[in-house]
This record gives structure tokens, C-alpha cells and sequence, in this order.
């Protein structure tokens, strides 16, 4: 009997041993690296501290990463997103952005930037100067959401013009059967 004893005590004090050990501050995350945001920084600076906060100091064995990388993903400015441990005290952060290319004006009045999967990173006031406009009145959706297959078509066209011609395109044009024009700042369409 004493030998049961003794094995399940060993056993408890085994179990009680990692359990102390998981919630340690010896194995809290401390160092937390980011790697690929750009446009989230500036657009959305509270999204990525937040999430960095809400890792710092918790054990790395039992922080909840994959919950950190889906708050990320809820931004419209990134694709994917994959938080990584560092063991003993790190967590990489790995974040695929949206690259914006083109711009459109919605019937509110608003511009809305797209990427080249036609989804609406950004809606802004003001006319974006660092991207193709898409003329005409596109539709109404907030970021996170598709413009469409037409809009989508058109951010394409833009990402695969050679590094010489974009900067001679003066804005793309989308009809309402979904064709595409482009207008160089030539006055050539």
C-alpha cells in the first residue's frame, strides 16, 4: 500500500510541478517579433499593439496564438496572418498584408482602395494619389468587402503592368458589361 502511496504522490506532485511551470513567469512570453506589417501600422496602429499586449507576459505554453492570429485577420488591410511560438520566451508574428493598387469612387462619395482580389482595404475622404483611379461610380461597400469581379479585374490589369508603364497610365475605366479601358496620361485610350 505504501508503494501506491508513493507512486501517486510522485504523480500529483509531477502534475502539480508542469502545471506551476506552464503558468510560470519563466516561460511568459517576453520578446515578440513582427514581421510584414507595413500598411497595418499606419492605417490601424492600435490592432497590432493590442494584440502584442494581450500576448506579452502570458505562459508561451498556453497563450492562445492561433485567437491572436484571427483578431489580425478581422483587418481589412491583411490577407493572413501566423503568430508563432519561440520557445522559451518569444512569439513570431508573421503578417501577409494587402498591397493596395487602384482606387475607386462610390456613390457616397467616398474612395475606396482595392487590392488585387477586388477587396475594399480602405475607405477614404480624400482622393488617394498613389494608386490607379478607376473612374466612374463603383459600389457602395465598406472594407473588408469585394468590389466585385470588374473591380477586381481592373486592380489586376494594374499589378501586371510593367514597372514603365504604370507611371504613364492616368486611370482605368470599367463599363457596365464589366470590360476595361485605360486611359495613358498621353490622352491614349
Amino acid at each position: 500500500r505504501l508503494k501506491w502511496v508513493a507512486i501517486v504522490g510522485v504523480i500529483v506532485v509531477l502534475v502539480l510541478g508542469a502545471l506551476a511551470l506552464l503558468a510560470s513567469p519563466l516561460l511568459s512570453i517576453r520578446h515578440i517579433e513582427v514581421d510584414g506589417a507595413v500598411y497595418v501600422n499606419e492605417f490601424e496602429p492600435n490592432r497590432l499593439a493590442d494584440v502584442i499586449e494581450s500576448l506579452e507576459g502570458s505562459p508561451i505554453l498556453t497563450a492562445d496564438l492561433s485567437a491572436a492570429a484571427q483578431r489580425l485577420e478581422e483587418s481589412p488591410w491583411i490577407r493572413s496572418a501566423r503568430v508563432s511560438m519561440r520557445f522559451p520566451d518569444g512569439v513570431l508574428i508573421e503578417v501577409r498584408e494587402r498591397v493596395p493598387l487602384a482606387w475607386y469612387t462610390g456613390s457616397d462619395g467616398q474612395h475606396r482602395v482595392i487590392d488585387d482580389e477586388g477587396v475594399v482595404i480602405v475607405e477614404l475622404a480624400g482622393q488617394p494619389v498613389d494608386y490607379v483611379e478607376i473612374t466612374g461610380v463603383g459600389p457602395d461597400v465598406v472594407a473588408g468587402a469585394n468590389a466585385g469581379p470588374a473591380y477586381r479585374a481592373a486592380a489586376q490589369l494594374v499589378r501586371a503592368l510593367p514597372s514603365e508603364l504604370r507611371p504613364r497610365v492616368a486611370s482605368l475605366g470599367v463599363t457596365e458589361e464589366g470590360e476595361l479601358t485605360m486611359r495613358l496620361l498621353a490622352g491614349t485610350e
